[in-house]
């Protein structure tokens, strides 16, 4: 009822809305599903391929970057990801949608499809920024032999085993090592996990449901100005880290604490959604342990819904590999105020710049989306007793603006990041590769200038569009015509 009518409704109306319950601070590239209605958010992708990632001061005073690991493996509802037919041609339509104000700089994608005996689960395992490299494994484990630890307590020695003994929501409690009492008095999260004794087992594995919440960005320039007013004062020796990597230790015989090799460490989780993933334990304990333990060590907010052991041997699995068809293009609603700069990658079919990490990318800003459509065809049909899991493999950097977590850099596409950096910014010693390959396709697909001086730009005019509170309306996205390869292989990939 208002001041000026009346409106009687002569009938019962319903009105439903979804929502989801974000926590923390998001970034990276946001991945959305068709499911068969429309399209459902899942997730971000790709938040170890953040750049800008610290490692240490040297005897100058100045940050020495490294880290960060584009690769993301994306395990993705059955019941949510359905088929779409257009043409006759029936295909899987996914939407990586920049909603937030950064660059990304997507490498490749492509969606991963996994027969697995009926009675496991299979997950992937996820990276932790510290390492380079593929880690996207595929691990089976059986629906209903997970164990739980006998014991777990923070660092704190609380006893936090009944937030991790079921997928509930509860998570462990944690704090961000950004708010510290002080650069020398580091506040470190640590999960203790008496696993029990394992001996025997044909293999250990862990199914770990978790998040990391960065927190606001405000905290995290006054922790780097704390170091740089002691070293001032002389207080930093050279090599002092800002932020300790994370680390996981076992316990040995004797009760000592060893810390696992790098290449074996502790992945980090997903931020803004909580994901479930695997981690491969086998060969990290010493032969002689009866007490299996283990140690996991977080500067930043690490919490822990889930922890469930698994110690069956790995089943076999047959994974196809479909590669999709892909365009970049802009939402065709909504303005961005980015102050973003540089030549981006032209609208149109991107599919060449996505069948392989190469660093060739699809690179974007806020609005821009990129739609993979993945086709169906050839996939073989389903054998008795076994059933078909999905996942999406990604690999992306992102950029954030100074001031937005964007230490060190210009909010600019260059420099473009590279595999074989130390890290990012990375020293006047590397580079960007400069092979005639990489030239002709810098000079080729990135010609879309986006606030760059009038003298300098091209032809074809930037219209980026779309703004965050627009997210949901990407049901407007239309299909597409589709191709692809599919490519079928017996794990594992490199």
């Amino acid at each position: 009822e208002s001041p000026s009518r009346t409106v009687t409704l002569d009938k019962w109306q319903s009105i439903m809305a979804s929502y989801i319950v974000i926590s923390g601070y998001a970034s990276c590239p946001s991945l959305y599903i068709w499911n068969g209605i429309n399209y459902t958010y899942i997730t971000e992708v790709s938040n170890a391929g953040w750049l800008g990632y610290m490692d240490y001061i040297n005897e100058d005073g100045d940050i020495v970057f490294g880290g960060g690991n584009p690769w993301d493996y994306v395990k993705l509802d059955k019941s949510q990801l359905q088929p779409r037919t257009d043409n006759g041609y029936e295909y899987y339509d996914i939407v990586l949608f920049q909603q937030w104000d950064e660059i990304f700089y997507l490498d490749t994608a492509y969606l991963v499809i996994v027969d697995h005996p009926n009675d496991t689960d299979v997950y992937s395992t996820m990276v932790n920024y510290v390492n380079r490299g593929f880690y996207g494994e595929i691990y089976t484990i059986k629906k209903d032999s997970r164990l739980t630890p006998i014991s777990a307590t923070n660092e704190k020695g609380e006893n936090v085993l009944s937030q991790i003994s079921q997928l509930d929501g509860v998570f462990t409690p944690a704090s961000n090592g950004v708010n510290s009492p002080s650069w020398d008095n580091i506040t470190l999260n640590q999960l203790t996990l008496d696993l029990g004794d394992l001996s025997g087992a044909p293999e250990i594995k862990l199914i770990i449901h978790g998040m990391v919440d960065w927190g606001p960005a405000e905290p995290y320039y006054d922790w780097i100005d704390q170091f740089k007013t002691a070293f001032a004062e002389g207080l930093v020796p050279n090599g002092t880290q800002l932020y300790p990597p994370p680390y996981m230790e076992v316990m040995d015989a004797q009760g000592n604490w060893v810390r696992v090799p790098q290449d074996r460490q502790m992945p980090t989780p997903a931020d803004y959604v909580p994901r479930t993933f695997a981690v491969d334990l086998n060969g990290l304990f010493p032969t002689d342990v009866t007490e299996y333990k283990i140690r996991i060590t977080n500067f930043w907010n690490v919490t822990f819904d889930y922890i469930g052991i698994d110690i069956t041997p790995q089943e076999n699995i047959t994974v196809h590999e479909i590669s999709p068809i892909a365009t970049l293009k802009p939402l065709e609603f909504g303005t961005t105020n980015s102050n973003a700069s540089g030549y981006f990658t032209k609208y149109g079919d991107v599919t060449p710049l996505l069948l392989k990490a190469d660093d060739i990318f699809v690179i974007g800003m806020q609005g821009d989306n990129v739609s993979l459509k993945f086709p169906t065809n050839s996939l073989p049909p389903l054998e008795d007793g076994v059933e078909r899991s999905f996942f999406l493999f990604v690999a992306s950097w992102f950029k954030d603006p100074p001031g937005n977590w964007g230490y060190g850099f210009e909010f600019t596409v260059d420099p473009l990041p590279f595999q074989n950096m130390s890290g990012f910014p990375y020293p006047d010693t590397e580079s960007y590769p400069t092979s005639e390959e990489y030239i002709q396709y810098l000079e080729e697909w990135n010609t879309r200038a986006v606030n760059v001086p009038e003298k300098n730009t091209v032809t074809e005019k930037n219209s980026v569009m779309g703004l965050v509170a627009e997210a949901l309306k990407l049901t407007m996205l239309a299909g597409l015509a589709i191709a692809g390869i599919v490519v079928t292989l017996i794990w594992k990939k490199y």
